[in-house]
């Protein structure tokens, strides 16, 4: 039987005193695809964000592979993760600055998915 790439095994995580995940559990297996579907603000980013050793759950155990995040507490080896707003915020939203760092994150995002492509050998 073929051993699963990814395995959550019955991790919460609560913030702020406000329960995100709570005992969730799932296996996916080589060849598979799993999607995350949910509400905004259900924990779906949150949920990756422990899978990448991010943010660590407080019960639980996450396997990439035979490596234990929780337990390692770092990020997996060769893991990816591409996070949709690593954290460029706008403090000003109407504002020239605000326009200018818009303008920053596409071309950020633009060059990352180029890179990508590269590297996984995709011709534009």
């Amino acid at each position: 039987m073929t051993s699963p790439f990814l395995k959550v095994d019955a991790i919460s995580l609560t913030l702020k005193n406000e329960p995100i995940l709570k005992n969730v559990s799932f296996e996916a297996y080589p060849g598979e695809v799993v999607g995350i579907v949910g509400r905004n603000g259900s924990g779906k980013s949150m949920l990756f964000k422990c899978i990448a050793g991010l943010i660590i759950p407080q019960q639980g155990e996450i396997w990439v592979g035979n490596f234990a995040v929780v337990r390692e507490r770092r990020f997996p080896p060769h893991l990816g993760a591409l996070i949709e707003n690593p954290g460029l915020s706008d403090p000003f939203p109407r504002t020239k600055t605000s326009r200018s760092s818009r303008r920053f994150k596409e071309r950020l995002a633009t060059q990352k998915f180029w890179r990508l492509c590269a590297l996984s050998e995709v011709e534009s």
